[in-house]
Order: structure tokens, then C-alpha cells, then sequence
């Protein structure tokens, strides 16, 4: 009876096999990045849960890259995200200063406060702006934001902590595809992909609900909603990424709040000591710009401008996204910030 006998393999066979698999990898590698600069495939999600990042970065990338430099980046979370049409920001700013500005609306859904210190060091470190906008509104600043994780090895790496994830992170795209595969086994993540993939514009602008209005009848309280420490902790180190190189504006974004919409001046009052004084103190105490728009959401920014009581609505957000290019040349011009 003859037995099964399993020989090992000789070491040019091993060889053999570890070169099959390298030159694989280097194809799979080389064709991965053509179809990703031919955007055949979905921005990968470099890490994080939400694919409006990993979008994101691809269009700021093209955008650098176009452009030969980034003038000012937004940061927040989905208010700024689709209040703020960086191209309608930019066209007013050319028209009131004469000269060309690039901006891009890096805001995200759901980016908790918590996330802002790190990814504006990596927008810093990679992008280079002169100028970084942030947008505060109440709700980034409650305990009870439903934010997602940003603190991921790719960020930090661009941060300047270096990691083997990290760098694999930024140099592979084989590494960045094989990530994200679990991606395309999930249908409500392919969707929501695809619809980021549409709506998102060169420039980062997201769209939110177009025309749409929400009749608005309670507004925001803000006595339900102080600064959570974590929270006002990371808008400190946000601020001190202020440098010679970089400057910070922070913005209050317009809202439906609860006072604005019954006139409630005791809500007033509360918003006014618990969230917006100290934000500001804290910004002004830095050297670092703060715009109120308080008075814009009660003039040229009615209810029927709003999508609910935090987003804008597409005749909302050519408004405002005007107004802050006019706030933007006016400070250039004044010398209090630099784009040149």
C-alpha cells in the first residue's frame, strides 16, 4: 500500500511564489491608482467610519493640485458642511477685492469638536492654508453630539506622529482599497457613497436639502446644551494651531435658534452667557478673528432660508456663503488677514 508522501518545496519554487506575489501586488498597486486619478473607483475611507472623508480628501487633493495652492479651508461638522458654498464665497471675494482666492469646504458630518485640533494639523501639514475657518455652532459643543472617530493612525500620521498603518495608509492604495473592501459588501454603505460621490462639488460644498424648508416651531435650546469640557478642551488646542503661517477665524453659524423663533429673551440671554461669551473670550484672547452672524439671520436670513433649525437651504446658503465672502475681503483688506 503506497502512502501519501508531501515533499517540501524546493527554495526556487518559494522564490517563485514570492515573486508572483510581488509583481501581483505591483500591478494590483499601479492599477489601483489609475483608476482611482481616473475616479473609476470610490474614494477609498482612509480609516474612518464615515466615506465623506476619504471624498473629501480626493477633491482637495485634485483641487491643490489644479490650483497649485489652497487659500482657506472650512472645518466643522454637517452645518458648515452644507451652509457654505466655497465657490460663491470666492466669487464675492474676487468681486469685492479684484483677486482670486481658493477655499474649500472641508466640513464633515458629524465631526465632533474633539476631532477639529487633529485634522486641522493634518490640513496644515498637507494643504498649507493661509487661513483656517472654523464653524461653531451649540450643537458641536453638547455632551450629547452624535460624532464619529477621526483620531485614526492616517490623520495623526499627516499630524506628524508616524505609524506603519499610518504610512501604509498614505502610500498604498492596494493597502487603502483592502481597508475599505468591507465597504462594498454593505448596501446602505455603497448608497451613501454613491449620493456623497454626486453631491459633493470640486470645491467640498454638500448640498443638504436644497430648497426644502422645515417649519421650525421650538428652535434649539440652548440650556439643554452647555459647553461639554471635552469638547471646549479640543476648541482650545484648535485655536492654538494659530501660527505665522496659518491664521484661525472662528464663525458662528446662523441657526433657528429657540429665542430667534418665539423671542424667547431668557433663552437669549442663556446663549448668549453659556455658549457664544465664552467661545469668543477664548478666541479674541488668542489674537484669533471671531464673526457673529446673529444679526444676518434676523435680516437677510429669514426661516424660509432654513432646512431645519441647524442647515441651511440652498437660497440660505448662497446668502451666507456671500456674506463670508465679504467678511473675508473686508479683513484682508482692513490687514487683519493675509492670503498672500
Amino acid at each position: 500500500m503506497q502512502t501519501l508522501q508531501l515533499k517540501q518545496p524546493s527554495a526556487g519554487a518559494i522564490l517563485s511564489l514570492v515573486l508572483s506575489l510581488l509583481i501581483l501586488g505591483l500591478l494590483s498597486e499601479v492599477a489601483l491608482r489609475m483608476a482611482h486619478a481616473a475616479q473609476v473607483l470610490p474614494a477609498p475611507n482612509m480609516g474612518v467610519a464615515n466615506p465623506e472623508l476619504g471624498i473629501k480628501v480626493a477633491r482637495l487633493d485634485a483641487l491643490a493640485k489644479a490650483k497649485g495652492k489652497i487659500d482657506c479651508i472650512f472645518i466643522g461638522s454637517s452645518a458648515g458642511d452644507a451652509d457654505i458654498d466655497t465657490q460663491e464665497m470666492s466669487r464675492t471675494y474676487q468681486t469685492r477685492s479684484g483677486e482670486e482666492i481658493v477655499c474649500f469646504n472641508f466640513g464633515i458630518a458629524a465631526m465632533p469638536t474633539t476631532a477639529t485640533p487633529v485634522i486641522g494639523k493634518f490640513l496644515i501639514a498637507r494643504y498649507h492654508p493661509k487661513i483656517l475657518i472654523f464653524g461653531a455652532d451649540p450643537s458641536v459643543f453638547s455632551q450629547d453630539f452624535p460624532g464619529g472617530v477621526y483620531d485614526v493612525p492616517w490623520v495623526r500620521y499627516h499630524a506628524g506622529e508616524f505609524s506603519l498603518e499610518g504610512w501604509l495608509m498614505e502610500q498604498s492604495y492596494l493597502y487603502r482599497y483592502s481597508f475599505a473592501s468591507s465597504d462594498w459588501r454593505n448596501v446602505e454603505r455603497i448608497e451613501l457613497t454613491s449620493r456623497l460621490e454626486r453631491n459633493i462639488s470640486p470645491f467640498g460644498f454638500n448640498a443638504y436639502k436644497g430648497d426644502e424648508f422645515e417649519v421650525v416651531s421650538t428652535g434649539w435650546v440652548t440650556a439643554q446644551h452647555q459647553l461639554h469640557p471635552p469638547y471646549f478642551a479640543s476648541y482650545h488646542d484648535f485655536l492654538s494651531l494659530r501660527s505665522s503661517g496659518t491664521q484661525i477665524v472662528i464663525v458662528e453659524l446662523p441657526t433657528q435658534m429657540n429665542f430667534r423663533v418665539n423671542k424667547d429673551l431668557a433663552d437669549e440671554k442663556t446663549y448668549r452667557e453659556q455658549f457664544l461669551d465664552p467661545i469668543i473670550a477664548d478666541a479674541e484672547s488668542r489674537g484669533v478673528l471671531f464673526w457673529r452672524t446673529g444679526q444676518i439671520v434676523f435680516t437677510t436670513l429669514p426661516a424660509d432660508h432654513f432646512a431645519d433649525w441647524l442647515h441651511l437651504n440652498y437660497r440660505g446658503t448662497k446668502v451666507f456663503s456671500g456674506w463670508l465672502g465679504e467678511q473675508l475681503a473686508e479683513a484682508v483688506q482692513q490687514g487683519k488677514l493675509k492670503v498672500r
